[in-house]
C-alpha cells in the first residue's frame, strides 16, 4: 500500500555497526533532563524521541511556551543591563515579537497572543516588587559526570536553565518557567497516583549541572507556572536544595547511561499496555 511508505520499521540491532552507532549516538548526544524523564517512563519514548530523533510537528502549546519563554527572557536580559523594571508595554512587545517568530497559524495565533497577554500582564504586576536584577537567563550547560567503573565511564549532561538568579544576599536561585496546567506540589514531587516526580527530578538534575560547572550550589529552586488558572490563581512552588535527592539523582543518571550504552533496555517494555513507543518497537 502507498501509505506504508510512511510506517516506521521496528528497531533492530542486527550487526556490531547497528550497535556502534547508537552508542556513538548517546555518547554525542548525552543526557538532558527530558531524556532522563523520558527513559525512566519508558525506554522506547528515549530512543525514539531522544536518541534516534524521529521527527514531530512542533504543537500549538509547544510554540506558545517557546514565545512566553524568549519574552521573558528578553525581559530579565534588558532588566539586568538597566537595572530598572521593564514597562509591560516593553514585555507584551517582546511577546508579540515572540509570537510572530513562532510560525503559528492564524487562527492559532490570534489565540496565543490573548492568552500571552493575560498570563504576562499577570506576572509583570506580580515581579516588580522585590525583582532581582542580577540574573543569567537560558543558561546552556554541557557537563560530564563520570560513571564510576561503568561503561562509558563518563556521561554528557545537557541542559538549558530558564534563568539563575544572583540575588543581594549572595545565594543562587534556579527559575524554571512552566506554561502547563497548574500541579500541586504533591504531583511535582511524584506523590500522587499518577504522578511520576519528572518535575522535581528536572530541579535535581539543573542542581548536578550547576555543580559539575563549579557554579554556586542553589539555595532555592522554584517551579513557576507562569498563566493563571481559569479563576486567576497562580502557583509557584519553592524547593531547597536536597542534598540526598541529588545523591540519588546521580546514581540513576549512571545506571541509565549504562543501561542505554550496553542496550540491555532492548528487549524491556514500560508498564504501559497502550504505550505508542513499544507499539512502535515490535511493529511489523
Amino acid at each position: 500500500q502507498p501509505q506504508d511508505m510512511f510506517i516506521l520499521k521496528p528497531a533492530q540491532v542486527d550487526t556490531m555497526a547497528d550497535r556502534a552507532f547508537l552508542q556513538d549516538a548517546f555518547v554525542e548526544q548525552g543526557l538532558s533532563a527530558t531524556a532522563l524523564n523520558n527513559y525512566l517512563e519508558c525506554p522506547w519514548k528515549y530512543f525514539y524521541r531522544n536518541l534516534v530523533r524521529v521527527p514531530e510537528k512542533p504543537t500549538s502549546s509547544s510554540l506558545y511556551g517557546n514565545a512566553l519563554h524568549n519574552a521573558l527572557r528578553l525581559f530579565r536580559d534588558i532588566a539586568a543591563s538597566t537595572e530598572k523594571y521593564p514597562s509591560l508595554e516593553t514585555l507584551l512587545g517582546y511577546l508579540k515579537d515572540s509570537i510572530d517568530q513562532q510560525g503559528f497559524s492564524p487562527a492559532s495565533h490570534a489565540d496565543a497572543h490573548k492568552k500571552g497577554i493575560r498570563a504576562l500582564t499577570d506576572w509583570h504586576g506580580r515581579h516588580e516588587q522585590g525583582f532581582e536584577f542580577r540574573s543569567i537567563c537560558e543558561k546552556k550547560f554541557e557537563v560530564y559526570l563520570p560513571v564510576a567503573g561503568g561503561e562509558p565511564p563518563k556521561v554528557l549532561l545537557r541542559g538549558l536553565v530558564d534563568v539563575i538568579e544572583l540575588r543581594s544576599d549572595g545565594s543562587v536561585h534556579v527559575i524554571d518557567y512552566k506554561t502547563g496546567k497548574h500541579k500541586s506540589r504533591n504531583e511535582l514531587e511524584g506523590k500522587t497516583k499518577s504522578a511520576s516526580g519528572d518535575y522535581k527530578r528536572q530541579l535535581d538534575f539543573y542542581c548536578i549541572l550547576l555543580e559539575l560547572a563549579g557554579m554556586e550550589r542553589p539555595r532555592e529552586l522554584t517551579l513557576e507556572f507562569i498563566e493563571p488558572d481559569g479563576k486567576g490563581a497562580t502557583a509557584t512552588h519553592t524547593f531547597v536544595y536536597d542534598e540526598g535527592a541529588v545523591a540519588e539523582l546521580k546514581e540513576t543518571i549512571s545506571r541509565t547511561a549504562e543501561e542505554i550504552y550496553s542496550l540491555s533496555f532492548w528487549d524491556n517494555r514500560c508498564d504501559d499496555a497502550e504505550c505508542e513507543y513499544c507499539a512502535l518497537r515490535v511493529m511489523a
